[in-house]
């Protein structure tokens, strides 16, 4: 003998919700993390629970779900199908109405904080001099600081920096023609202070800078191999025209010919 059918929650007449889609795409999961299509379910689920009280049919939304009847204290019952099925609608549009509520908020359209850009230029001085360079230290170390510090990005860049040969980027021959510069780019206007406040004084006289300037070339000429303490001129000896000219010794090269005689005179 066959069994039965299985009773439906539905109702024995067909029906047929116009406004809402037989097929949902699997990509609205995508769209806007998926609180498009929870919106869309939660109408969905009100429109038919709605459908319920109207008809006055509230009992056949639980045939198979099984509810056990809760009395009050004068024996009338508190968890009736149609209160079920009212307090689901209520929490289902509440549910509905926080969303729309935080898209509101949202806006539109929202959009990302817009970007600060700023140039600081270069002077003809500290391009000749290399004081840029401190700029992006030895290795890159000093620009990463940078960064990391001020939460800026900070790109050199222009004539007689960008090296078109090694830059392969679309812009990279437009931006080799434009004056020497270090372009900021600061998520607020506090951040590209900051930003710019560290690279003017890097590139400044201070007696600190230009001891950290020194630093950095020398740092810079030891892992290029090119660091002899013998012959090393500072930037500032350059300045002052305080290099040796040519067969002309400094002045720790002749204490130490004065030393080396005076130990052969001994002998």
């Amino acid at each position: 003998m066959e069994a039965p059918p299985r009773a439906s929650r539905w109702s024995k007449e067909r029906y047929t919700n116009l406004l809402i889609p037989n097929y949902i795409p699997p990509e609205l999961l995508l769209y806007d993390e998926g609180q498009f299509l929870k919106a869309f379910l939660l109408r969905v689920l009100s429109i038919d629970l709605n459908r319920f009280i109207e008809t006055k049919r509230c009992e056949d939304y639980f045939i198979n779900i099984p509810v056990e009847p809760e009395y009050n204290s004068d024996g009338q019952r508190i968890n009736t199908p149609d209160e079920l099925v009212a307090e689901k609608r209520r929490r289902t549009m509440d549910e509905l109405t926080n969303i729309l509520r935080q898209n509101a908020e949202m806006g539109p359209n929202p959009t990302a904080p817009k970007e600060i850009v700023r140039k600081r230029y270069f002077s003809q001085d500290e391009m000749d001099n290399g004081a840029y360079g401190a700029i992006l230290g030895a290795r890159g170390l000093v620009h990463q600081e940078l960064e990391q510090k001020t939460k800026c990005k900070i790109v050199l860049a222009g004539r007689g920096i960008t090296n078109t040969l090694k830059d392969t980027s679309t812009n990279a021959a437009r931006v080799a023609l434009e004056e020497p510069h270090a372009r900021i780019t600061a998520p607020n206007e506090q951040a590209l202070q900051h930003a710019m406040e560290r690279i003017e004084w890097i590139l400044s006289d201070d007696p600190e800078a230009q001891e950290f300037r020194e630093n950095n070339r020398k740092r810079m000429a030891q892992i290029e191999g090119r660091y002899d303490p013998r012959t090393w001129v500072s930037s500032l000896e350059k300045d002052n025209d305080g290099a040796p000219k040519p067969g002309e010794k400094r002045e720790r090269e002749e204490q130490l010919d004065e030393d080396v005689q005076a130990f052969l005179d001994e002998l």
